[in-house]
């Protein structure tokens, strides 16, 4: 087995949740997720006695925990995380489903070079309607080389003929 090196985040915390009864579920989490890609490679999940334990350095088994598949692994850990946002154009389209069929189709031309909207079409909250300019604000997102060039996004612009004059101030 060879080990590769890379810097991780380590935090800890309480999460406090409520079961349908009403009774108390307090767990501590253990996480630690990879700096370069914000990747989440571990994440474990302790009761309060458990916690008490980690901490005198007792050795626990049968602990719930989730750790990232190989696939996510190999394909995003040690890569840098690139996002970025453009503007799709809608024009006077309204009705939701309308809208999103043609961001599918609007999106492709961009899908290139590594970027991707995610397994979802709402996964990352990639999709935000900006209302006076008839676009559709989507979000992108890549992981690459660290040595990779930072890709400059352009400007979000308002579709053509959408754009509001500013009043001019009397003197």
């Amino acid at each position: 087995m060879s080990w590769n090196k890379t810097k991780v985040r380590l935090s800890m915390g309480m999460s406090t949740g409520g079961s349908a009864t009403g009774g108390s579920r307090h767990r501590w989490h253990i996480k630690i997720d990879d700096e370069v890609s914000g990747v989440r490679l571990l994440d474990v999940e302790l009761t309060p006695d458990l916690f008490a334990c980690a901490l005198a350095h007792h050795v626990m088994s049968d602990v719930d925990a989730e750790i990232v598949d190989a696939e996510t692994f190999t394909e995003k850990v040690g890569k840098r995380h690139d996002i970025k946002t453009i503007a799709l154009p809608v024009g006077a389209l309204r009705e939701a489903e309308a809208v999103l069929e043609h961001c599918r189709d609007t999106i492709k031309p961009h899908l290139t070079d590594g970027w991707q909207l995610g397994n979802y079409l709402d996964s990352y909250n990639w999709h935000h309607f900006d209302q006076g300019r008839g676009n559709y604000r989507v979000v992108l997102h890549r992981w690459v080389d660290p040595s990779t060039p930072v890709e400059q996004a352009p400007a979000l612009q308002p579709s053509p003929g959408k754009v509001k004059q500013p009043k001019k101030r009397k003197q």
